[in-house]
Formats: C-alpha cells, sequence, structure tokens
C-alpha cells in the first residue's frame, strides 16, 4: 500500500545522497503486511503507504442480500466470547459484504469513522490510479488499484481513520499552534534528509544548511498561511467535544502522540537518492515504531484479520 500520512517529522542534518549507491528510494519501496502490501512506507509529508481496490475480491456471498446461516452466526458469536471478533465490527462486515468500489470504500469509512468517534470526517477523495494515498488534516485520498482485497482495503482505512483521530486529540489538548507546528517541523526534517527536497521548497538551495534564518522564517510563516484554513474542521471538534485538559486521562497520550509528530521520519523523505539498505532500513524501521504509526498499524492489523476470519466462516461453516 502507498500512504502519505501527514504527520510530522524529526531532523537528521548528514547529507545522504553522497552515501554508495545501494537503495533508490522512490516513492514504492517495497514493504511487508506492515505497510500494507504494496509498496512504500505510509507517513506524513514525505510518502508511503497503501493503493487500495480496483476489481475487488471479494470473500463472501455477493447478492442483493446477505444473510449468515445459524451455523456461521453461531461461530461468529463464538469469536466474540473469545475476544477474536470485535461486536461493532461484525457489524459492518456484514453491512457492507455486498458492497463493491466506491461504493464499499465510502460505506466502509463512513461507518468506522463512526465507530471510532470522529466529530468530524475528513474529507474522503478516492482518485482512479494506483499510487500513494495521502493523509491531511482535512483529507483522505484513496487510489484505486493495489488493494485486491476487501480485508486489505478495511485495513488502510482503519488506519487512515487512526490518524485522523490522533490528530484530533493533538489538537483538543495543545491546540492549533501546536499542531501545525509539527506539520512545518514535517517538511523541515524532510529538507534536512534530502536535498531534492530542499531544494524544491527553499528556492533552489543545495542543502538546508545554506538555507539562511530569514529563508527558514519566511518558509515557516507561508507554510503556517497554507495549513491554517484546513484546521477550521477542528475547530469544530473543540466546540462539540471540549478541550483535552491537563487532569484528563488522555492529557498524557495526545502529549505523546504530539511528541511522536515533532520527531517524525519516513522512507518517502528519501525518495530520488540513493542510499545504504541499512539506512534505509533504520528510516523504515524509525517510521514503523513512531506511535502514532505504530498505534495505526495495530488498527489497521486488528480489522484485517478479524475480516479474514469473518471471511473463513462464511466461506467454510
Amino acid at each position: 500500500m502507498s500512504v502519505n500520512f501527514s504527520t510530522a517529522v524529526n531532523y537528521q542534518p548528514a547529507q545522504y545522497s553522497s552515501l554508495p549507491a545501494k537503495k533508490e528510494v522512490n516513492n514504492n519501496p517495497s514493504e511487508s503486511k506492515k505497510l500494507f502490501s504494496s509498496t512504500t512506507a505510509k507517513i506524513i509529508g514525505g510518502t508511503a503507504a497503501l493503493a487500495i481496490l480496483g476489481t475487488a475480491i471479494y470473500c463472501g456471498m455477493r447478492g442483493k442480500s446477505f444473510r449468515l446461516s445459524p451455523k456461521q452466526e453461531a461461530k461468529l458469536q463464538e469469536l466474540i466470547t473469545q475476544g477474536q471478533m470485535d461486536e461493532t465490527y461484525l457489524k459492518i462486515f456484514k453491512d457492507t459484504e455486498n458492497l463493491r468500489g466506491e461504493e464499499f470504500v465510502k460505506t466502509a469509512y463512513d461507518k468506522l469513522a463512526d465507530v471510532i468517534g470522529l466529530t468530524r470526517k475528513p474529507e474522503l477523495i478516492i482518485s482512479k490510479n494506483q499510487g500513494s494515498g495521502i493523509s491531511s488534516i482535512d483529507s483522505i485520498q484513496i487510489p484505486l488499484g493495489g488493494l485486491d482485497t476487501k480485508a486489505k482495503q478495511f485495513q488502510f482505512i482503519r488506519h487512515e481513520l487512526e490518524h485522523a483521530k490522533q490528530t484530533e486529540m493533538i489538537y483538543r489538548a495543545f491546540g492549533k499552534d501546536a499542531l501545525i507546528d509539527a506539520y512545518i517541523e514535517r517538511n523541515i526534517t524532510a529538507a534536512k534528509m534530502n536535498n531534492l527536497i530542499c531544494k524544491k521548497i527553499f528556492n533552489g538551495k543545495i542543502n538546508f544548511q545554506s538555507v539562511t534564518s530569514d529563508e527558514l522564517a519566511t518558509f515557516k510563516e507561508a507554510k503556517k498561511a497554507q495549513i491554517l484554513p484546513k484546521t477550521g474542521m477542528l475547530d469544530e471538534v473543540v466546540e462539540a467535544k471540549g478541550k483535552i485538559l491537563p487532569d484528563m486521562p488522555e492529557y498524557a497520550e495526545a502529549q505523546k502522540y504530539l511528541e511522536a509528530a515533532r520527531n517524525y521520519k519516513s522512507p518517502g523523505m528519501l525518495n530520488g537518492l540513493q542510499v545504504m539498505d541499512s539506512y534505509f532500513e533504520k528510516i523504515v524501521n524509525e517510521y514503523k515504531n513512531n506511535l502514532l504509526e505504530a498505534n495505526a498499524f495495530r488498527e489497521g492489523d486488528r480489522i484485517h484479520d478479524m475480516y479474514e476470519k469473518f471471511c473463513e466462516i462464511i466461506k467454510n461453516v
């Protein structure tokens, strides 16, 4: 899966373009189930992630109505009792089993966003091509192509929505400036790691060391002005849910998410460079172990595995 998770990043001054040509990084570095099935790590301002859909391969029945037999219902209830199936997810699996294509993606997206309690859902953008998914403050883009099973589609959607939930928590606890600063820090980290990115965002500067303090300040102001309009939906979230205050249990979690957002690296930040395998793997590991990603991968994997259990039962019981 190819994904672009918008969170934030960290500082890395070394110039890796001078390393021996071991791995050329593009938008699709190969990864395992944890990075979903296509190629590239999922990330914030860099790129990474997961493509989906196309001609979806469904595990179940495809009639106008989808019903389970008494034996299948009993087996699924058994899994719920054993803690291997979430009752709310099971209802979504049943409700969407006969849907396909964009209709499935839209319905699954809406239902999962409701389940995790998002007050405002980021706009869902479904692209026709196979490529990177892009998640930002106010939108989530899902490419049609590459994810050939509904299990992987559920996995990707749930992963992205977990990032939306994390963004909500940061905003409610620390406000507009903290969230925007984290996004800006992500861009600066990418410029420090990759001279090609630095040249693009700092008007031809060959590396970050050549960027002046005035140029950096100008960039930060311009980036803030670009991001600010996207936070309107989060103001509505604060109005509806209230702020997360220091004496609330969620505050410590939100604080960890903010720190993870400010110290975020992704394989996508190496796009266009030739780097050694060992360095590339180091960045992949930092990306996967960042709390924002670790928790999103956990939730995505969880629904993926539950849907596969669901498929097993409706096929074989």
